[in-house]
C-alpha cells in the first residue's frame, strides 16, 4: 500500500514537471534569502507579482492583462529551503517572443530591447522596496540569472521544482489563473 501511494505522488510530481516544460522559458531566476534578510513567503509572492507587472508594463501594450500567456511576461516562483534552513526562490521567466504582427509588445519597444530584458529583470528586482519586520530597509541581494536555452528546458523547470510537494504549497504562478480558452502554451 505505502509504495503504491509513494508510486502515484511520484507519478503527479513527474506529471507536473513534464507540464511545466512545455512553455519556452527565457529566463530561471534564482533569488537568494539569507537569515539575515530573510523575506517572508508572502513578501516574494508580491515581489515576484510586481516584478511581472513592471516587466510587461515597460514593454507591452497596455491592455496587457488581456493578453493570452504566450503573449506577455510571466513567471512561475518555486520556494526551496536550504540545509541551513534558509529560503530562496527559483523562478521561471517567460518572454514572449518579438513578432511584429502577433505580439503584445508595444510599438515602441525595438526587437533589439527585448534581447535585453535580463537587465531589466535585475534593474526592476532591485527597485522593489522591501522593508524587514522592524522597520528598516533592506538591502536586495542581486538575482542570479540564467538564459535557458531550447536544449535545457526540460532541466530548468525540473531543477526549479525539484522541492516541489504534493500538496504544491511551495510552487506560486504570478498570474491569477488560467484563461481556460486560450490554454495553448501548456497543450502538447
Amino acid at each position: 500500500m505505502v509504495e503504491f501511494m509513494l508510486d502515484s505522488k511520484f507519478a503527479i510530481k513527474k506529471n507536473l514537471q513534464d507540464w511545466l516544460k512545455r512553455p519556452s522559458y527565457k529566463y530561471m531566476v534564482t533569488i537568494e534569502c539569507d537569515r539575515f534578510n530573510e523575506m517572508s513567503k508572502e513578501e516574494l509572492e508580491q515581489r515576484l507579482r510586481i516584478l511581472d507587472f513592471k516587466l510587461n508594463k515597460r514593454f507591452m501594450i497596455c491592455k496587457f492583462p488581456k493578453l493570452p500567456l504566450q503573449n506577455r511576461f510571466w513567471s512561475i516562483g518555486f520556494f526551496e529551503k536550504t540545509t541551513d534552513d534558509d529560503r530562496h526562490m527559483h523562478i521561471m521567466m517567460f518572454v514572449p517572443d518579438y513578432s511584429v504582427e502577433h505580439s503584445g509588445y508595444s510599438k515602441n519597444t525595438s526587437p533589439l530591447r527585448t534581447q535585453f530584458v535580463a537587465m531589466d529583470i535585475i534593474q526592476s528586482w532591485l527597485s522593489i522596496k522591501s522593508k524587514k519586520p522592524n522597520g528598516k530597509f533592506r538591502k536586495i541581494k542581486l538575482p542570479h540569472i540564467m538564459r535557458i536555452k531550447e536544449n535545457m528546458r526540460t532541466n530548468s523547470s525540473h531543477y526549479a521544482s525539484k522541492q516541489i510537494g504534493f500538496d504544491f504549497d511551495n510552487m506560486f504562478f504570478s498570474f491569477d489563473g488560467f484563461d481556460i480558452t486560450n490554454t495553448t502554451l501548456f497543450d502538447s
